[in-house]
Order: C-alpha cells, then sequence, then structure tokens
C-alpha cells in the first residue's frame, strides 16, 4: 500500500504540468509503467482504488496534458478483472472523459501508433465495465450507448470495420512472405508469431469491440439490442463475423478465465438464435409478397380460363340443344296432331248422322 500511494504522489505533480525534457518524460514513464505492473496483483488492484488512485487517473485523463495516456493505460489495468475498481470508475464520474476519448473529442494523439494504443485501452476498459459493473453503475455504462440516437454504437461498428481491415492487411502480408524473416530471426513457433503479429496489427482491440458489441446485445436492454441488429445490417457487418472473433478470443482463455469463456459463448449463442430466426423468416415473407404479387394476375388468368372454358361448354352444349329442342318440336306436334285427330273424326261423324236441314240451321244460328 506505501509503495503504490509514494508512485501516485510522485505522478500527481504532472497532473497538470508537461515534463521539462527527455529524461524527466522518461522518469514519468518509468513511475506509471510500475504502476502498471503492480496492477497484475489483485491486492495491489484493491489498494490503488482505496488510496484514490483512479480519481487521479480520471483527473489526468481530463486535462489532457502529457499524462493523459498514460494515466488512461494504468486506468485499464486497474479496473481490469477488479469489479470494485469498475464501481469506483463510475462513481468517481470517469464515464464522461473516457467516451470523450472513445468518440475522439478533443486533442488527438500523435501518431497511428499513440491513436491505436488509446483506443485500445479504451475499449478494454469499456468491456470490464460491461463486465463487472452491478445496479446502477451497469445502468450508466448502458446508458452512454443510447445517447444521441446510439451514436458510439456507430462508432464501435466503425472500429470493427478498421481493425478487421488492419488484421486481414496483416494476414495477407504474412501469406506474401513479407515477415518470415522475422520468424527465423526469432525463432519462434509459427502459430504464436502469428498470432503475435495479428495481435500487434490490432487483433485485441477488435476482440475488444466484438466482446463489447455481444455483451451488449445481451445486457437486457431490447432497444440497444435492437438497434444494434439493426445498425450491423445497414453497416454490412454480418452477425457471423462478429461471432467468429469473439470464439476466437474465446478460444486463446486459458482454465483460468472458464468462467469468461463460457459467459460468451452463452452470449454469442444467444445473439446467434434472433440471426437465425430472422434468416428463416425472410424467406417466408419472400413467398408471401411474391403470392401477394402474383395474386392479381392469376386472378386474371383464372377468369380469363373459366370464361373460355364456358365459352367452349356452350359450343359443345349448342348442338346437342338444338338436336333436343327439333326432338321435342316434333314430340310436341305429334302430341297436339294425335290430341286433335280424336276430335275431329268424332265431330266428321256426327255431321255425318245429323240431316242437311238441321246443319243449315246451325249454320244460320252461327
Amino acid at each position: 500500500l506505501e509503495g503504490v500511494d509514494k508512485l501516485l504522489r510522485g505522478i500527481a505533480v504532472y497532473r497538470k504540468r508537461d515534463p521539462v525534457d527527455s529524461e524527466e518524460s522518461e522518469f514519468v514513464q518509468n513511475m506509471f509503467d510500475c504502476l502498471c505492473s503492480m496492477m497484475l496483483l489483485p491486492t495491489h488492484q484493491v489498494n490503488f482504488g482505496k488510496v484514490q488512485g483512479l480519481e487521479l487517473m480520471i483527473r489526468m485523463m481530463r486535462e489532457r496534458k502529457f499524462s493523459a495516456n498514460l494515466a488512461l493505460k494504468l486506468a485499464d489495468h486497474a479496473v481490469r478483472h477488479c469489479p470494485a475498481n469498475c464501481q469506483i470508475f463510475v462513481d468517481k464520474l470517469g464515464l464522461k472523459v473516457l467516451f470523450a476519448m472513445f468518440m475522439k473529442k478533443g486533442p488527438r494523439a500523435k501518431g497511428k501508433a499513440a491513436v491505436r494504443e488509446g483506443e485500445e485501452h479504451v475499449t478494454s476498459i469499456i468491456q470490464s465495465l460491461c463486465r463487472y459493473c452491478t445496479g446502477t453503475a451497469v445502468a450508466r455504462a448502458l446508458n452512454k450507448f443510447t445517447e444521441n440516437r446510439f451514436e458510439k454504437l456507430e462508432r464501435l461498428l466503425e472500429m470493427h470495420e478498421e481493425y478487421t481491415q488492419a488484421v486481414r492487411e496483416a494476414d495477407a502480408a504474412r501469406l506474401r512472405g513479407e515477415v518470415q524473416q522475422i520468424d527465423h530471426e526469432l525463432e519462434l513457433d509459427p502459430e504464436e508469431q502469428l498470432y503475435l503479429d495479428r495481435c500487434d496489427a490490432g487483433l485485441f482491440t477488435l476482440q475488444q469491440v466484438d466482446v463489447i458489441l455481444v455483451r451488449l446485445a445481451n445486457m437486457g436492454n431490447r432497444q440497444v439490442a435492437d438497434e444494434l441488429l439493426r445498425l450491423l445490417g445497414v453497416k454490412g457487418v454480418s452477425v457471423e463475423e462478429v461471432l467468429e472473433t469473439v470464439s476466437e478470443y474465446c478460444s486463446h482463455l486459458d482454465d483460468s478465465a472458464k468462467v469468461e469463456r463460457d459467459e460468451l459463448r452463452g452470449f454469442a449463442a444467444a445473439l446467434a438464435r434472433p440471426e437465425k430466426q430472422s434468416k428463416e423468416e425472410a424467406p417466408r415473407e419472400d413467398e408471401k409478397r411474391g403470392k401477394a404479387e402474383k395474386r392479381p394476375a392469376d386472378e386474371k388468368r383464372e377468369r380469363k380460363n373459366a370464361g373460355e372454358e364456358q365459352r367452349a361448354e356452350k359450343n359443345e352444349k349448342r348442338p346437342r340443344e338444338e338436336k333436343r329442342d327439333k326432338k321435342d318440336v316434333g314430340e310436341e306436334e305429334k302430341h297436339e296432331k294425335d290430341a286433335k285427330r280424336p276430335k275431329e273424326e268424332k265431330r266428321e261423324k256426327k255431321e255425318r248422322k245429323e240431316p242437311k236441314g238441321r246443319k243449315d240451321e246451325k249454320e244460320e244460328r252461327r
């Protein structure tokens, strides 16, 4: 505890002023490196939080002096795998300055390497906060991603695309044999060297970004989860690509990180489920849409076919009906003739029997 306190007193002088020369700059960097090495032990991490080390780091990050990036690095080491320090970081208003750096607000670091190192530490701190914070602290961290129309989610996806491209370029350079000479000089295992080269190219930052995405999708905020899936579609980033990076990260965790590995694999499976359902529903929607589009044309075609069938049936029935009508007319005439014949025969017989005089009288009466 005394060693941590003395080192903190030594670097506190440079909160508002920069070192005068290169020797003093190296002295400050050595003090920060000593504190970072001490943070590898959990007891030193807890002591660092107790002596208000995180409050000092937040103030230094806010001042944006020479020590700002060094303070960011030390804060990353202090909160890593330490739930107590994660809670302190949020309680001491560290989110505001952290996400200002995340969104590249304020003075920018000089050089591409310095920018990438800063982004690596920022994403690592955010990942630790998402994992270890509880209660109000985790709600405040999650709420940061909903501000200004989810601009921080968009920033995460931009970083995913940027570092994915950087890692692919590093892989392509290795395939071209541009770094083969380094392998022979250092005499490293090819697989180990490949992983180290990819980490140097930005693989670690890419893994932290994708782990944050997976955690955000499983933190219980439906609004953030839905917006995340929407932005993945808009940016053209597949869920499988994110899950592949998370799977690679889990494969390099040893048995001491079994809890984290199982947790991330469960989150990855939960994120893959809605994506699978959406893929299964997409063909159904297309089929429904196709049926809806085809329905008017099919109905018109069916009506046309029905009309043609009716006309064909009428044409077929017409000769039969004409023949039947002729037959019916002939039978009716025959029946009429048969019905008239007895009456005429009866009248003729009666006329034959009546005398001529009476016949004339009847005609006169008529």
